[in-house]
């Protein structure tokens, strides 16, 4: 009986002494999964203000085959903040808004599948001065543009109602400011003439061909009315 339960104990604490080891191996591995994801680089991009949005064009970057909190999520995102460079309201705006740190009210802008990711802002909606927004910026003035590129993963929180979203992963520092004024779809006024759409009609020049017979008319009729003239006078 002793021999059986030494036996027990020798086969219990090998059990546990593998599922030390497998823990400690999915432990290893967990970290080193987050620990793949690289730093994003700064993301290049230009911005153009027309009559109705700002659109904002960046250079995607690659992302690598190891980067990985989990293989079907890990994406390339980015954030926004905004200013009028000629304001005294104050600092910069966020677009998504922050809450907390990295994470935000709504979702950051997933990249595209393209090697280019095109943002657009309507000029009549946050960040811009709106109906319920005195953010400063205004859509006829110069904007102040920044961009931070995120790789990671966005996981829905319970936080006000489930608008806030926590970010798990790495984030660039800001680029760059980049200032666009003048909106560049604004309608070009021209300096030509505008048509009459209505012509009046032009009244035909007479040729001299037609002068001369007139004129001979005329004379004719002068004299013969002259003659007549002379006849009742001596009579």
């Amino acid at each position: 009986m002793g021999s059986i339960t030494k036996s027990s104990v020798v086969i219990l604490i090998g059990i546990m002494a593998i599922s030390c080891m497998n823990i400690l191996e999915i432990g290893s591995a967990s970290a080193q999964t987050s620990q793949t994801i690289h730093r994003p680089s700064v993301p290049e991009f230009t911005a153009r203000l027309t009559a109705t949005s700002l659109e904002v064009t960046i250079n995607n970057q690659q992302l690598t085959g190891s980067e990985n909190i989990n293989v079907n999520q890990t994406k390339l995102y980015y954030g926004f903040r905004f200013k009028d460079p000629n304001s005294t309201l104050g600092g910069w705006e966020y677009v998504p808004i922050f809450f907390v740190g990295t994470s935000s009210y709504g979702t950051y802008y997933e990249a595209s599948a393209l090697n280019q990711t095109v943002v657009s802002f309507s000029v009549y909606n946050y960040p811009f001065d709106a109906v319920n927004h005195r953010t400063g910026i205004s859509r006829n003035g110069p904007v102040d543009i920044q961009v931070m590129a995120l790789i990671g993963v966005e996981i829905p929180t319970t936080e006000q109602n489930g608008s806030v979203y926590r970010f798990e992963g790495e984030t660039s520092d800001w680029s760059n400011t980049q200032t666009v004024s003048t909106p560049s779809d604004s309608p070009s006024v021209s300096n030509a003439p505008v048509p009459d759409p209505t012509p009046s009609p032009t009244v035909p020049e007479l040729s001299w061909l037609m002068i001369l017979p007139l004129f001979l008319g005329l004379f004719t009729v002068s004299i013969i009315v002259g003659h007549r003239k002379t006849a009742n006078l001596k009579q």
